[in-house]
């Protein structure tokens, strides 16, 4: 059985009308620009009247198929088919495919485009499952290649393919929404099998993860950070870095005891024995100048960056229960999450 669907046009803009007359075929068109307002109203279902179906092509179902539909929305339970009646495990031999149930929820094939008949001969249309073009769907099969079927990325966790299959339930829409009144969970390797049969072992950690990828940029996917070590990390760092701080500021207070001994020092003389004057043309000047320079420079810097480093690690890394919030955003600045954690 084919399908017309008369080739893909572009999308519309962001914001479209209510009712798009462009979905109706020439005829159809000319006869409802005949009509007067009130008619066109009522043809359109804005009286009570039961609404054309203008915009809802009919379905390529097969005998292994069944089909629940009201205008564009459709629930089919069949096999696994992606598209054309021979596509998937289900489709391959004619409906004949084993252990490949599924359920397919679609609500409004064809999307933006969608059209009962053909523009110019009216005929009816009939389409097949289009997982690329369909507005939204919820599709759950027992045996699929999902990641095939939608075109995803492999990303860094596994990829399915027709040697390769999987049980799925996918979510496709303009806009994916999961919402929960208390707590979400994503949560991997719960069994010792696979719907296929295979044994998941645990040495085989890198296919059980979760990869979040944006823009389909699968190349910059980089692991998540485990919140808590890189708490401990930080401590470390800003820790080793006050130590420093300390060690350079004892090394400092002990080489002034030795300038000030310098500085004031004197010799005795060679006759008499009497003892010499100190040097006050260079040697107390200099040491004078490098005195107040360790103290305004040195100590005064030493104590402002431990300073600084306690408030960094009272702020980003303590919980004190009474957070620092970012003085734009009003967001907390301590780098744990209170509410999402991730191993």
């Amino acid at each position: 059985m084919g399908s017309e669907t008369g080739g893909i046009r572009p999308a519309p803009q962001k914001t479209s009308k209510v009712t798009n007359l462009k979905a109706m075929d020439a005829a159809t068109r000319a006869w409802y620009n005949k009509l007067t307002p009130e008619e066109q109203a009522q043809y359109l279902g804005y009286s009570g009247r039961t609404r054309p179906n203008i915009d809802t092509p009919g379905f390529n179902r097969q005998s292994y198929e069944e089909v629940l539909h009201y205008g564009n929305a459709w629930i089919t339970f069949g096999l696994d088919r992606p598209g054309f009646e021979n596509s998937g495990f289900g489709g391959e031999s004619g409906g004949a495919g084993t252990h490949c149930a599924s359920i397919d929820i679609v609500a409004g094939r064809k999307a933006w485009y969608a059209t009962s008949k053909t523009k110019r001969s009216g005929r009816p249309i009939t389409v097949d499952n289009d997982f690329t073009i369909d507005a939204a769907r919820i599709y759950i099969s027992q045996k699929a290649d999902v990641d095939g079927y939608f075109r995803l990325p492999a990303g860094k966790v596994g990829n399915t393919s027709m040697l390769e299959p999987r049980s799925c339930i996918a979510a496709k829409a303009d806009t994916v929404r999961i919402i929960a009144r208390e707590n979400i969970k994503f949560i991997t390797k719960t069994d010792s099998y696979n719907s296929q049969g295979s044994t998941l072992k645990d040495e085989l950690k890198g296919q059980y993860g979760i990869d979040i990828i944006a823009m389909e940029d699968e190349k910059s996917l980089q692991p998540m950070v485990r919140g808590q070590n890189l708490k401990d990390l930080l401590t470390i760092m800003l820790r080793s870095m006050g130590e420093i701080l300390s060690t350079q500021s004892t090394y400092i207070s002990e080489s002034r005891k030795i300038r000030n001994a310098l500085m004031t020092h004197s010799h005795f003389e060679t006759f008499f024995g009497n003892k010499g004057v100190p040097d006050f043309v260079d040697s107390i000047p200099t040491g004078i100048n490098a005195l107040i320079n360790n103290i305004t420079n040195v100590d005064v810097g030493n104590m402002t960056h431990q300073q600084a480093l306690n408030r960094l690690s009272m702020v980003f890394l303590e919980s004190t229960g009474a957070e620092t919030l970012h003085e734009d955003t009003g967001v907390p600045l301590n780098i744990l999450s209170p509410y999402n954690h991730n191993n």
